[in-house]
């Protein structure tokens, strides 16, 4: 009998905790990491326990690592179904293709209001100076190492500095139409699609990676 109480109390503090990461996400997406207080995301979940709060994490900054552990993998493996299915029809070595892969779970996952709260948090982490993110740059899960490594296998950016330049720049085009996508009027685009707008970002990042590298010296 201990057993079993032991599992349910188990199972009630991992939901707990999983629910303290999505309204952290949240939050941060809206409002931007500093502005969001500890109270705030208790009481986001019907909370107004602080020690509920730093029991599963501790700091503000513990979020965003468990946030990233959270979401990473579902999101490689998204990457891993879609890069088998490239290779199947073999496209698996095409730059565009390669940039969808890498970026379309971003705008497929939302939070249960539909809106792009991971994407949107990076977006933030991105704008507040916290970047390069884990997700985008370091240490990545398996299928998404395997991802970046073909993609940067396919361009001839310079030195290793000007090839992030353009993965930030890349990364900041695609995640600010995640937070265009989900504040913008339906009426704003007229036909445009939330899929139509970023399929625009996809094209602009692929233009962004392509172009001619030019030539930088100490003095400019």
């Amino acid at each position: 009998m201990k057993k079993n109480i032991s599992k349910r109390h188990d199972s009630r503090s991992e939901a707990t905790r999983v629910a303290l990461i999505e309204a952290a996400e949240s939050l941060f997406a809206e409002h931007g990491f500093e502005a969001v207080s500890m109270r705030q995301i208790g009481l986001a979940i019907g909370s107004g326990n602080n020690t509920v709060v730093t029991y599963h994490f501790g700091t503000k900054d513990a979020f965003i690592q468990a946030i990233y552990m959270h979401r990473l993998p579902a999101i490689d493996a998204r990457r891993r179904e879609l890069l088998a299915e490239a290779d199947a029809e073999g496209k698996g070595d095409d730059l565009a293709r390669l940039l969808r892969i890498f970026f379309l779970p971003f705008f497929e996952q939302t939070d249960g209001h539909g809106r792009h709260s991971y994407g949107r948090l990076l977006c933030e982490m991105l704008r507040d100076g916290r970047g390069p993110t884990r997700e985008l740059l370091d240490d990545p899960e398996p299928a998404t190492g395997l991802v970046l490594h073909r993609i940067r296998s396919k361009l001839s950016v310079g030195d290793g500095h000007a090839l992030r330049i353009r993965l930030h720049m890349m990364a900041a085009i695609i995640l600010e139409s995640l937070r265009l996508i989900d504040s913008a009027g339906k009426e704003e685009f007229g036909k445009y699609s939330d899929l139509a707008i970023f399929d625009e970002a996809l094209a602009m990042i692929l233009a962004i990676l392509t172009a001619p590298y030019r030539e930088v010296d100490e003095r400019d």
